[in-house]
């Protein structure tokens, strides 16, 4: 299984062995996958161990045997739901404050760069 959004490849991934690509939905199988198998750069084999793995480990967890499980959690979509979470965001937001000189940020700095992705996206999960 690869980490949360670490698979970068279709072919050589498959090939190594990454049989479930996290989180879904997947963006290096599914049509890419049906791609490389029509260029021959996949076979059906490959595929097919890749799922025969996964199923083997769902085999050995028990899962088949387990009665489908309800949903644990349901969307409220209502304005005041709404309401709710934005004023939870706007509470939770927290203005950093060099107090008592706690960052090692010097007096005479006044701007500081935030660099990579996750500046301008949130990633709940990580990143």
């Amino acid at each position: 299984m690869s980490d949360w959004g670490g698979t970068n490849s279709t072919v050589e991934s498959i090939k190594c062995g990454v049989d479930l690509e996290m989180p879904g939905p997947a963006k290096a199988r599914g049509e890419k996958v049906m791609e490389a198998l029509k260029k021959g750069e996949l076979t059906v084999g490959d595929i097919e161990r890749c799922a025969a793995r996964v199923l083997h480990l769902v085999e050995r967890s028990g899962r088949f045997n387990m009665p489908l499980e309800e949903p644990l959690e349901a969307a409220i979509d209502t304005q005041e739901t709404r309401d709710l979470i934005r004023q939870a965001g706007v509470e939770g937001i927290t203005l950093l404050k060099n107090e008592n000189s706690a960052l090692p940020i010097g007096d005479d700095v006044h701007r500081i760069a935030l660099i990579g992705p996750n500046v301008k996206q949130a990633i709940a999960g990580g990143g």
